[in-house]
């Protein structure tokens, strides 16, 4: 995979969540093949898992465009806006992955009065703080040979 193949994640966040969604549709149609064949999709194809689409989206982000991103402004430093972007849509889907355990928390409470079940939780439930993406390093280690050197590459 390459950082080319990777772009849409630095797109603005409304772009990325488009095609975020479409490539995922095609993730729940193969899903829906395997599952008519008598087979177990897994996870990520998974429709009935849709729901995920936010948690997998930060997974994807943290751990291979932030790298990807990363190493590719060590090397041509003016790509450094690439990294920004997927780490601005890490801080959106990280948001929307918060928003949803706050309305399960909610309706599991509402949940439980309806049940008959009067008692206030004792405990909180954590509430994970949205995903902050790891600092860029950025020509930080980098030797200074390969910094300095006229590859071509701008």
């Amino acid at each position: 995979m390459t950082a080319c193949d990777l772009v849409a994640v630095v797109k603005p966040f409304d772009l990325q969540q488009k095609v975020a969604l479409e490539i995922f549709e095609e993730f729940y149609q193969q899903g829906d093949e395997e599952k008519a064949a008598g087979r177990n999709p897994i996870p990520m194809m998974d429709r009935d898992r849709a729901h995920e689409l936010p948690a997998n989206q930060v997974s994807f982000i943290v751990g291979i465009c932030l790298p990807c991103y990363d190493l590719l402004a060590q090397l041509v430093p003016s790509a450094k806006p690439m990294y920004d972007g997927a780490a601005k849509n890490l801080q959106n889907w990280s948001a929307l992955v918060a928003k949803q355990k706050s309305e399960e928390e909610e309706k599991k409470e509402l949940e439980g009065k309806s049940d008959g079940d009067n008692k206030k939780e004792e405990k909180k439930a954590d509430k994970a703080p949205p995903a902050k993406p790891p600092p860029s390093r950025t020509t930080s280690k980098m030797p200074k040979e390969v910094l300095d050197s006229d590859d071509g590459l701008e």
